[in-house]
């Protein structure tokens, strides 16, 4: 699987992709989940297109399954810093001001704190996060 994935990376990064997560079936499909690199929300156009560069990249030598990370997917602690503008999810390690966790827009990360403007009823708030406080954190559709 190594070798198929070392040679889409290059096509996904050149389309704006990364891969999230791939998975090998039967020996004979390699499921691929995909997100943007700016955290925009996949379609079914930008899917089919990653389909078929994929397949190009590959020979057609294996069947591909192409599709999306998910608008919800959870960020690893080395991509935080790519977060600032991103509306998410933080789930904290230690109850933090009485909560278990905070939704809200990423205003700055550094190597210490996450800070998260978020709304408690009327009031946009910011809150200063320690990362070592960070469960979880994933990306949040807001409504």
């Amino acid at each position: 699987m190594e070798k198929y994935v070392e040679l889409i990376k290059p096509v996904a990064d050149s389309l704006g992709l990364d891969i999230i997560e791939t998975e090998l079936i039967n020996k004979d499909l390699l499921e691929i989940s995909i997100a943007n690199k700016n955290y925009e929300p996949i379609d079914l156009d930008t899917c089919t297109r990653a389909a078929e560069a994929f397949g190009e990249a590959l020979d057609y030598e294996i069947g591909l399954d192409v599709g999306s990370a998910g608008a919800e997917r959870e960020i690893d602690a080395e991509d935080f810093d790519s977060l600032v503008d991103q509306y998410v999810l933080v789930q904290f390690v230690n109850p933090f001001m009485g909560a278990d966790y905070v939704e809200g827009t990423v205003v700055s990360v550094d190597d210490q704190d996450i800070v998260i403007s978020y709304r408690q009823k009327h009031a946009l708030k910011e809150v200063k996060i320690e990362r070592l406080n960070i469960k979880m954190l994933r990306l949040a559709v807001k409504l």
